[in-house]
Parts: C-alpha cells; structure tokens; sequence
C-alpha cells in the first residue's frame, strides 16, 4: 500500500509539474499578444495624429513578424500616397498661378 502511494504522489506531482509549465506558456502567450496589441495600438495612434513615419520597431514574437512586415509595409505606402498627393497639390498650383497670370495678361 504504501508503494502504491508512493506511485500514486510522484504521478500528482508530475502532473501538477505539467499543468504548471502550460500555464506558465499560456500566460507568456497571453503577455505577447497583449504586447503586440499595445505596440500595435500606440503605432495606430502615432498614425492617427499625423505621424505617417511611424513604424512597428518592438521586438515582437515570432508569431507576430508577419502582422509587423504587414503593418510597416502598410504604412510605407500610406506614406508615398500622401508624399505623391502633396507633389500633385504643387504641379496644380503652379498651373492655377500660370492660369492667373495668363488671366491677368489677358
């Protein structure tokens, strides 16, 4: 008997060891993501107030690298957009003062 609860305490042992480390991983998972989340967040933000040059640059889980190229990838070209955009407001303003000063001479 005494074997058999011997047997009976390492096998309970052993698994609360288990379900210990699995819970550990499943929290540092949850850290990550709660991390990818915030920096991911803060980067939106940083966008949303006018900086267009912002980038995911915290080391984020490997899991998270494809969203990461993705997002920065993103932004990159939102940025060319609105550079490409300003360079179009000057071809037309300069063709709305050449229109004025031919409209003046006339």
């Amino acid at each position: 008997m005494l074997d058999m609860d011997l047997a009976i305490s390492t096998y309970l042992d052993a698994l609360n060891e288990s379900r210990r480390k699995v819970e550990e991983a499943q929290a540092e998972g949850v850290r990550q993501q709660m991390l990818a989340l915030d920096t991911i967040r803060q980067s939106l933000s940083q966008m949303a107030a006018g900086n267009m040059t912002t980038r995911l640059d915290a080391n984020l889980a490997p899991e998270f690298d494809g969203l990461k190229h993705d997002f920065n990838k993103t932004a990159e070209k939102l940025n060319d957009v609105i550079v490409a955009v300003i360079a179009s407001m000057g071809v037309i303003e300069s063709g709305n003062s050449e229109l004025a000063q031919a409209s003046d001479d006339l």
